[in-house]
């Protein structure tokens, strides 16, 4: 593994990964009530996120257990 390659794990790891972990948690935190939680929690089997030029090309969705 070469210089860049370990540089760019580096980056995902101390950069990347927490602003994720953190805008999960701010997404989590936005659920209106308990129940929402419990109802997402006991279907949730996967997580996915992707990359977007924009904020206004920003969605959630919740389908098939897949948030």
């Amino acid at each position: 593994m070469g210089l860049n390659e370990r540089r760019k794990i580096k980056e995902l790891q101390d950069t990347t990964l927490p602003e994720r972990v953190k805008e999960i948690e701010e997404i989590w935190d936005s659920l209106a009530d308990d129940l929402g939680k419990e109802a997402v929690r006991d279907g949730l089997k996967l997580i996915k996120l992707k990359n977007v030029k924009d904020k206004a090309a920003m969605r959630l969705s919740f389908e098939a257990g897949v948030l």
